[in-house]
C-alpha cells in the first residue's frame, strides 16, 4: 500500500478532532522499526471473587502491567474506585498464586495505605517469577480496612497475545486503530506501547511497528 493510500485509509475512520493523531500513525507507518519488541503487555481487573472466599466487593478497577525482558523489570500501573474499606496496612502487593488461593508476596507496593491510583516498578524478576508472570500465576492485591487479612480485591495478571488487536475481536484491522487513536487522546494507559508509563508520540510509533507486524 502506498503511503497515500495509508494516509486516506487511517483519516477515513476516525472522528476529525483525532486526525491530527491519525495523520501521525499513517506517516510513521512507513518508518517503523522494532524498538518495542521486548516490551510484554499484562492486564487484570479488580475484582473480590478471586480468592478462596469470595469478598463481595463492589470495587473496579485496572492493572496495567510491562515486562521489560532487557533488564527484567516489571512497571506496574493501577486504578481502583468504589472499595469498601480505606487502603491500609499491612498493604499492596505482588503475590504468587492462581485465581482461588493465596500466595506469597513477591514484591512489596506499600507496607501501609497506598494510592487508588498509582505506578510502581519492580526490578530483577528472578527467572522463577518470570516463568509465573507468563503462566498468569501473578496477581496483585490491595489490603483494606474491611479486608486487611487476604485483601479486598486483586487482579491476576494476564500476558495480552496481540497488543494492537486494541478493540479484542481478536482481528487487528481498521478498528484497532481508531480504538488506540481514542486511547491515545485520553492519555489512557492502553495507549502505553512503550511502557515507559507516559503517552505521547513514542507510543505511535511502537504502536505502528506492532499493527503492521500484526502480532
Amino acid at each position: 500500500m502506498r503511503p497515500s493510500d495509508r494516509v486516506r485509509r487511517i483519516c477515513a475512520i476516525v472522528p476529525r478532532p483525532a486526525r491530527a493523531v491519525a495523520l501521525g500513525l499513517a506517516l510513521l507507518a512507513g518508518t517503523a522499526g522494532t524498538a518495542t519488541a521486548d516490551i510484554q503487555f499484562y492486564r487484570g481487573t479488580f475484582t473480590g471473587n478471586d480468592f478462596p472466599i469470595p469478598t463481595g466487593s463492589p470495587a473496579t478497577g485496572t492493572c496495567w502491567a510491562w515486562y521489560d525482558t532487557l533488564d527484567r523489570s516489571l512497571r506496574i500501573e493501577w486504578t481502583v474506585s468504589g472499595l469498601n474499606g480505606n487502603p491500609a496496612v499491612p498493604g499492596m502487593h505482588v503475590h504468587n498464586a492462581p485465581r482461588q488461593d493465596i500466595g506469597n508476596i513477591l514484591f512489596v507496593i506499600a507496607t501501609g495505605p497506598w494510592p487508588t491510583s498509582g505506578t510502581a516498578l519492580w526490578e530483577g524478576l528472578e527467572q522463577l517469577d518470570r516463568i509465573e508472570l507468563r503462566n498468569g500465576r501473578l496477581y496483585v492485591n490491595m489490603h483494606t480496612s474491611a479486608f486487611p487479612t487476604n485483601g479486598e480485591v486483586r487482579a491476576q495478571l494476564e500476558r495480552v497475545a496481540c497488543p494492537p488487536d486494541v478493540n479484542g475481536d481478536g482481528i487487528v484491522d481498521n478498528g484497532d486503530i481508531a480504538s488506540f487513536v481514542g486511547l491515545f487522546l485520553n492519555q489512557d494507559p492502553g495507549a502505553d506501547f512503550t511502557g515507559d508509563g507516559i503517552v505521547d508520540n513514542g507510543d505511535i510509533s511502537a504502536f505502528v511497528a506492532r499493527f503492521l507486524a500484526a502480532c
